[in-house]
């Protein structure tokens, strides 16, 4: 681990040779702040603080990492949404990563930059991305030589790996929710299926159809040190299975759709379901009200007042009125 003595505290860099024979992170003793482009290609992992850099903590920062102060400055925005800035023989790319957690339903969303420019790789992000962790193991046990273009790649099919992931995640979420829906009832599902498609949209929208396009305009860049470390076909190959997860993902979104329509359908059948048994309850038991709200009134006259079977007569009539007008009911299919 490399501390940079003009930066914050909170700020750490972790430098990787990626010629593939030194397998360690750089040590501060190798001096990484005298890289030159003949020493080898090189990856430099940055942990930023969450708080806004400013002019004078980004200057040393680019003296450090080897880069003009407009790129430094460009690279440790990590506020926007994915996309491609080029500069000259180099790129920053803003990047998402994917997690499903372990503990949650939820998929998290981690931002992260990257400068890439041929002969270096650079990386910045606030909290721990699982893509640049990997790429580290992967340098500690692999022989060969990655080059800075291959890391991208190789850092570019993860991003691949973590967005499929999540879809498999949600594939699992939906398949429940359709499971539960014939044990249980569709209220409390139906507000998990606004939180989920409202989840799967925002992905889509603001995180993976950004960065498919920021990663196709990478692909059409005519960027020499792409195609001289044979990178090209695998960027492609990288693209096109991005491509193919976000197919899967607006397929997910429709039958989501689909089925969110359903679960509303379900719930207005049942609710119509029940004003109508309350309607036909309504009407069974309309003329009964009427005639006791009649015979109700304290008023002179009412008949049967002293016979002392009356009552019995005017509950047993009831009692008829009620089972003859369930039968009509019956009859008439309404019931």
């Amino acid at each position: 681990m490399i501390a940079s003595g003009n930066s914050p505290p909170e700020l750490t860099i972790t430098g990787w040779m990626l010629d593939g024979i030194q397998k360690a992170p750089l040590q501060e003793s190798a001096n990484p702040k005298g890289w030159v482009p003949g020493d080898g290609p090189r990856w430099l992992d940055v942990q930023i603080p969450e708080e806004p850099m400013t002019a004078w903590q980004i200057q040393p920062l680019s003296d450090r990492l080897a880069i003009s102060p407009a790129v430094a400055n460009l690279a440790v925005d990590l506020d926007h949404h994915p996309r491609l800035t080029r500069h000259g023989q180099g790129v920053i790319l803003c990047l998402w990563e994917t997690v499903v957690g372990t503990d949650q339903p939820h998929v998290e969303s981690i931002p992260f930059n990257l400068w890439c420019d041929g002969q270096q790789i650079i990386t910045l992000h606030h909290q721990p991305v699982n893509a640049l962790a990997a790429l580290a193991d992967a340098l500690q046990q692999e022989q060969k030589p990655l080059g800075a273009a291959g890391a991208l790649v190789w850092l570019l099919d993860k991003l691949v790996q973590g967005m499929h992931q999540t879809i498999s995640h949600a594939t699992r979420q939906v398949h429940a929710l359709e499971t539960s829906l014939q044990v249980q009832d569709v209220v409390p599902l139906n507000g998990q299926f606004v939180w989920l498609r409202n989840h799967l949209s925002r992905l889509f929208l603001f995180h993976a159809e950004p960065q498919l396009q920021a990663l196709r305009t990478l692909a059409r860049l005519p960027l020499a040190w792409l195609d001289d470390q044979g990178c090209r076909p695998h960027l492609k190959e990288c693209l096109t299975r991005f491509s193919r997860a976000l197919r899967e993902l607006t397929h997910l979104n429709k039958r989501l759709e689909h089925l969110q329509e359903g679960f509303s359908n379900m719930l207005d059948h049942r609710l119509n379901s029940r004003v109508y048994n309350l309607t036909m309850i309504t009407g069974i038991a309309f003329p009964m009200v009427f005639l006791t709200g009649l015979l109700g009134v304290n008023l002179g006259g009412i008949p049967g007042s002293d016979n002392p079977w009356a009552f019995t007569i005017f509950c047993l009539f009831l009692i008829v009125l009620g089972w003859t007008m369930a039968w009509w009911f019956h009859r008439q299919k309404w019931l």
